[in-house]
């Protein structure tokens, strides 16, 4: 596999469970250099409200990155690294989540 960056780039062939394998190296990686996913996603929520002036929540960030993803998909790429990301920003919208009941209490 090819590396970027200190990441195994994903295969075509390759199996769902190194594909999320690498999806959790790529988080930990991300997490080394830009700092924890919750600040990072509350500020990118804060400046997409600004933006759009209606209110944007972290896990809409999340899902909208996975959109951008899927789109990508869709306009004909192979890179399977869209695949890998897709798998990574899924995973977050747990952890935001979890932030989420432990800071407000809500479901």
């Amino acid at each position: 596999m090819e590396s970027l960056m200190g990441i195994e780039k994903v295969e075509m062939e390759t199996s769902a469970e190194a594909l999320l394998d690498c999806a959790v190296r790529t988080i930990r990686e991300r997490g080394k250099q830009y700092g924890s996913v919750i600040p990072l996603f509350d500020q990118i929520a804060e400046r997409w409200s600004l933006t759009l002036k209606v209110k944007v929540t972290t896990e809409q960030v999340a899902l909208c990155m996975i959109d951008l993803k899927v789109a990508r998909i869709n306009n004909g790429s192979t890179n399977m690294d869209n695949a890998v990301d897709i798998a990574g920003y899924a995973a977050l919208i747990a952890e935001l989540r979890n932030n989420q009941q432990l800071t407000t209490g809500e479901i």
